[in-house]
């Protein structure tokens, strides 16, 4: 990790189905999708780097990686990678359900 680059907070709009994450908060910003986590996940989040490669080497989960952002109250910034479409679980079908409930158990 170089010099942290500072993303001003009045810069920084979270997204808006964010505030389920205790954790940490989405928001995109210079045409980017980052995850600024809280310092007890942040921590949580590097000590376990390989499970998470892992899992997104399975493609169970969209491919990350640590950043040299910050954003004040928050002890990492991620970047993920952008998905082409979002669609919330109200909309999916009962298989597509149930293959989320099925990789849920997986992962756990």
């Amino acid at each position: 990790m170089g010099v942290k680059i500072k993303i001003p907070i009045d810069k920084v709009v979270f997204n808006s189905s964010s505030y389920v994450d205790p954790n940490g908060r989405v928001f995109e910003w210079q045409n980017k999708i980052l995850r600024a986590l809280s310092p007890v996940y942040a921590e949580f989040y590097k000590e376990n780097s390989d499970v998470f490669a892992d899992l997104e080497e399975k493609g169970f989960i969209i491919k990350t990686k640590i950043t040299d952002y910050h954003v004040d109250g928050f002890d990492l910034v991620l970047e993920h990678e952008r998905v082409p479409f979002v669609t919330y679980c109200i909309e999916w079908p009962p298989d597509m359900l149930k293959d989320a409930a099925l990789l849920t158990l997986e992962i756990v």
